[in-house]
């Protein structure tokens, strides 16, 4: 799978999105969880600027591996690929959850969050980034496996199984959102459970 594979790129990204996400739920989590006025504490910033450089630094990788697709006329496999990616029968899933979400909605809200001091953009910058991760995935994995190997793969075999076009079952999207909500409640009977309000503190000053 071309797609899959890559240059200094790949690993970097990996690193680079779990960087985001983790930074992402932090601030989203801090901001849900925080009774108080709505202006930004110290570590809401801090967390903030973490989650701004990291988008923006995945932004410029994407934009360098989308100009290397479309400069070779998506004429590779990994180029056919992109061209799946960004005109193919789902592309709002890049479009909107990836560019939208993950790049252009968290950077804006972040930003007027900062100047405005108003934490709850920061909230939504956070929630924004989830969502968006979550949609880079989704463009990592399925057009890796609608592309085939090499040219005429998949006029070898005519069979339901062997099709290459792929889209989650209803299964399957089922047991993503039941263990989503298992994880997320199995967070907040912990948080109660540990009276994370009550203890967690920064400089003498509850957060």
């Amino acid at each position: 799978r071309p797609l899959w594979h890559g240059g200094w790129e790949k690993p970097l990204t990996f690193i680079l999105l779990a960087v985001i996400s983790g930074a992402a739920f932090l601030l989203a989590n801090h901001v849900g969880n925080s009774n108080r006025s709505p202006h930004p504490q110290k570590v809401d910033r801090e967390l903030a600027l973490v989650l701004l450089f990291g988008v923006i630094f995945f932004a410029v990788i994407e934009s360098f591996r989308l100009w290397e697709a479309w400069s070779s006329s998506w004429s590779t496999v990994s180029g056919q690929a992109w061209k799946t990616i960004v005109s193919g029968p789902y592309w709002y899933v890049f479009w909107i959850g990836q560019v939208g979400l993950l790049m252009v909605l968290p950077v804006f809200s972040i930003l007027l969050g900062l100047q405005r001091t108003d934490s709850r953009w920061l909230g939504i910058s956070g929630l924004s980034v989830l969502v968006g991760v979550f949609a880079s995935r989704l463009n990592f994995i399925i057009p890796g496996l609608v592309e085939p190997a090499f040219s005429k793969l998949d006029l070898a075999y005519q069979h339901p199984r062997l099709s290459v076009q792929y889209f989650p079952s209803l299964t399957e999207w089922t047991i993503t959102i039941g263990l989503g909500a298992i994880i997320i409640l199995a967070y907040l009977v912990i948080q109660r459970l540990l009276n994370h309000g009550n203890w967690m503190h920064v400089d003498g000053k509850k957060v």
